[in-house]
């Protein structure tokens, strides 16, 4: 089990891994059997595999060129456990402001995150990143 500096150390690649969109970082900091579940109803929520988190964040990085402005609020931690609540804040490439606030719930095993449960703002994913998408073409 790793020290709380060292999950803190995992949870800020995390963290910049998706500020950057940069599914290279996601993969560095997750396990291969990565266990991603996305809590609520919609196309975005259910549980995901870490292929489908990169994928999701080629599509995120179509959507969000410029990156996402993500910022730790909270940070809680326990063991090989650690919580918190990030604001996250983007726009478009056509210029729709995008501001999601969300909860992480992450497992770190070996110095890589194997488990994540994210409470999010679902409806503003369907309000922005849907319609952004179907500009796009798809």
């Amino acid at each position: 089990m790793a020290g709380t500096t060292e999950n803190q150390k995992i949870l800020d690649r995390f963290i910049e891994s998706m500020s950057n969109l940069d599914a290279d970082r996601l993969s560095a900091v997750t396990d291969e059997g990565l266990v991603f579940t996305i809590m609520g109803s919609g196309a975005a929520a259910g549980v995901k595999s870490k292929g489908d988190m990169l994928g999701a964040y080629g599509a995120m990085k179509r959507v969000f060129p410029a990156g996402v402005q993500a910022r730790v609020q909270e940070t809680l931690g326990s063991g090989n456990r650690i919580v918190c609540r990030v604001e996250c804040r983007a726009q478009t490439f056509d210029g729709v402001p995008y501001i999601n606030n969300l909860c992480l719930f992450l497992t770190i095993e070996g110095g890589k995150i194997t488990q994540a449960v994210e409470y999010a703002d679902i409806q503003a994913v369907a309000d922005v990143v849907g319609p952004a998408m179907e500009r796009l073409g798809g």
